[in-house]
This record gives structure tokens, C-alpha cells and sequence, in this order.
């Protein structure tokens, strides 16, 4: 049976929450109003009993009535009963129970079959009997009220119900998304660091276990040994730049910034990768604006160009050409690093900057790969630098990495 999701079990509590916040009011709201609807269908009926009394005449020896008296008024039925609860005059209401026992001083709720009434009866005495007077009206009214009322209450319970799942829903999946990215994030992050070590380390156990066998030569020996000192070196890069990296996304590694010639590193660096291009066959080209300054990291600007330059050596082609230009834009000092190489396809773009995220392995021009560290850097030492930067690519043409970093003052 498959487990309720964290972000279900909140909406679900979040929703009872809800219910129990606005049921209870809800229905305490129905009962109460219902109450005041008959306390004052109540004191209507009996303020009109009393102005009713008031216009009969009564005497020792009994009462009388005016000829124009009125035995209904306002949806209410007046009735003068004897000592002996007999009727003299008046009306009351088709159906209404005629044994209803005359309660003085007493509202009572009468019912017959489906209809329903209150009454309200006094009891006048005088010196030689009893006049009892009686005032009856409908309680369908209100009884119909607290029937909508409630099922008001029962209609809005369950909207409330549904809105209170589905904006908890909605609103628990925003609270947990960056929880749920994060880990899943972590999950691929373990994964791929899995990954990239196993490699290493399977052909490093295998080549030790080859260099200790008694039957082995000093030659195989040696040649063991140098491939484990190369996959050791691949480890030791790959570790180094997650530390970097890391440590750098969790603001525990301190810049030290300073005011640096961006156009000094570029050529430097331009001129050191120049060997590497060379191998592959391809020719690195400069247009760079000398004295453009930044405030920043020298020895991590050094690594952005160095990063950007190794990417477009390893996806360019052979008699290809990588350009790298520097120029002042406004406030701005713009970097680019461009190549004619085989390109991004345009569904890999918006994942060159995950970490380990390698966009087509058979890019390269030898099948060599590298971590997938080295655009993730990128983007973190110009985040750092207060800049930007975005990439443009179209396959088989070649890819162009521009960056924008705040310039200091005196870069011309």
C-alpha cells in the first residue's frame, strides 16, 4: 500500500483545521439566530396579546367587546376563553389543537401533524371568575428558517471543505517545493558523486590487485601504478571542485575581493590554455580592451575563464577557432567566450548549469568527460561578483558564453 505524502498528510490537517474553525462557528451561528428569530417571534406574540387585552373591557362581573373588535392582526389569532377553558370569542387557526391546555404566562410550541404554532396564554382575574385570553400564531416561518440555516450549514461545510484541501494543496506544495527541490537535489547529487567515484575506484582496486601478482613485469607494474596515480589525480580534481563549489553555494568561503585587472587575467589565461587548444587543433583569438578593472576574487576569476575556455576547447572542433573578447558596456565589463563547435542541443540548455549535468556524451571530440562541475562554477563565481551570465548555442555551429560583472572604478 503506498504511503499518504508529507504534502497530503499537511493538507489534510490544514483542512480539518479549517473545518473546525468554521463548522462550529457556523452551526453556534444557524442556533443562534434561529434562537433570536423565535425570542422575538415570542415578544411580538406577546405584545400583542397585551393590546389586545387592552381593548376589552373588563368588569367584576365580567367583560365586553366593541362590535369592530379585531381577532386577528398581523398574522396573529386572538381568542377569550371562560374559567373553564371553554371558548367565548375570537379565532384560532385551522387545525390547531382546541385541547391545548391554557398555560398562563407560559409560551407553548403546539403541533398538529405537519403545522406548527406558538401561543401565548394570561389569565385575568377578577373578583367573581377567571377570563383566560389566548394568541396564536404560525411557526412555520420559523421553523423553515432553521431548516435553511442548516442546511446552509451543511452546503457550506462541504465547499469549505473542498476549498480548505484545495488551497492547502496549493499552498503546502509552494511552502514545500524548495524542501521537496532540495532533496531531490541531494538525492541526485549522492548519486552522480556516486557515480563519478565509482569509476575511479573500481579501476583503481583492479589495477592494484594486478600490480601485486607475483607474475606481473616491473614494466606492467609501473604501468599499473601510473594509472592509479592518474585516476587518484581525476579523484583528488573531482573532490577539490565539489569542495569548492559547496563551500562557495554555503557562503562558508571568503572572498577576498580586491580591485583586479580583469583584462590582465584574460590574456594570461588566454595564453596558458593556448598549449591545450593547440593539441586539439585549435586556435584561441583575443580582442580585449586592456585596463578593465573589477572589484573581485583574482584567483576565482581566474578559474571562470579557465572553466569557459576548457568547455569550448573540449565540445570545438578540430581547425576550429575560440574567440575571447573583453570590452567595457556601460557600468559594465562584457566577457564572451565563443566557439564554432558542435553546439547544445536546445533541450540541454537549461540544465548546463546543474552540477554533473553532461549534455551528450559523444560531444567531445576524444569521448573523454569531464565532471560537470565546471559551468556550475561559473555561474557561482558571477553570482558572486554581483554579475550575470547567459549562454547562446545552436548545434553544429557552436556555442557563445557572455558575462556582465560591475566594473570598478578606472576601467576605461
Amino acid at each position: 500500500m503506498k504511503r499518504m505524502s508529507v504534502r497530503m498528510k499537511i493538507t489534510l490537517w490544514y483542512a480539518l483545521i479549517i473545518l473546525l474553525l468554521t463548522a462550529g462557528p457556523l452551526s453556534a451561528l444557524a442556533f443562534t439566530a434561529e434562537k433570536v428569530s423565535w425570542n422575538k417571534a415570542e415578544g411580538k406574540l406577546k405584545e400583542s396579546l397585551y393590546d389586545f387585552m387592552d381593548e376589552v373591557d373588563i368588569r367584576s362581573d365580567g367583560y365586553s367587546t366593541e362590535e369592530d373588535t379585531e381577532y386577528y392582526d398581523d398574522g396573529v389569532s386572538f381568542s377569550i376563553y371562560d374559567s373553564e377553558g371553554k371558548l367565548k370569542e375570537g379565532n384560532v387557526p385551522v387545525h390547531f389543537p382546541k385541547d391545548t391546555v391554557l398555560k398562563s404566562g407560559e409560551v407553548q410550541t403546539v403541533s398538529s401533524g405537519e403545522k406548527k404554532w406558538i401561543t401565548y396564554d394570561e389569565a385575568y382575574r377578577t373578583e367573581e371568575q377567571i377570563i383566560w385570553f389566548r394568541a396564536v400564531t404560525s411557526a412555520g416561518d420559523l421553523s423553515m428558517m432553521g431548516q435553511v440555516l442548516l442546511t446552509l450549514v451543511l452546503i457550506i461545510t462541504p465547499v469549505l471543505a473542498v476549498l480548505a484541501i484545495a488551497g492547502g494543496y496549493i499552498i503546502t506544495g509552494r511552502t514545500l517545493r524548495p524542501v521537496e527541490e532540495a532533496l531531490e537535489r541531494e538525492r541526485i547529487f549522492t548519486a552522480n558523486v556516486s557515480h563519478e567515484l565509482r569509476t575511479p575506484v573500481s579501476v583503481i582496486t583492479s589495477e592494484s590487485e594486478f600490480a601485486m601478482m607475483e607474475e606481473v613485469s616491473e614494466r606492467e607494474r609501473k604501468e599499473s601504478l601510473s594509472v592509479i596515480l592518474k585516476q587518484a589525480g581525476r579523484m583528488s580534481a573531482l573532490i577539490e571542485q565539489l569542495l569548492v563549489l559547496s563551500r562557495g553555494e554555503a557562503g562558508e568561503r571568503k572572498l577576498k575581493m580586491q580591485e583586479t585587472d580583469l583584462s590582465v587575467l584574460a590574456e594570461l589565461t588566454a595564453e596558458e590554455m593556448g598549449e591545450e587548444a593547440e593539441a586539439e587543433g585549435i586556435r584561441i583569438v583575443t580582442d580585449i580592451r586592456p585596463g578593465l578593472k573589477v572589484r573581485g576574487s583574482e584567483d576565482t576569476l581566474i578559474r571562470l575563464f579557465i572553466n569557459l575556455l576548457e568547455n569550448s576547447i573540449r565540445y570545438g572542433k578540430k581547425g576550429g577557432t575560440v574567440r575571447v573578447s573583453l570590452k567595457r558596456e556601460g557600468s559594465y565589463i562584457k566577457g564572451c567566450v565563443e566557439d564554432d563547435g558542435c553546439g547544445i542541443k536546445k533541450e540541454d540548455l537549461p540544465h548546463i548549469w546543474e552540477r554533473f549535468y553532461q549534455a551528450d556524451t559523444v560531444r567531445t571530440k576524444d569521448g573523454k568527460k569531464g565532471f560537470g562541475l565546471g559551468l556550475p562554477m561559473v555561474q557561482w563565481i558571477v553570482k558572486v561578483h554581483h554579475g550575470r551570465i547567459q549562454v547562446e548555442s545552436s548545434t553544429m555551429e557552436g556555442t557563445k558564453f557572455t558575462f556582465w560583472l560591475p566594473a570598478f572604478e578606472g576601467s576605461r
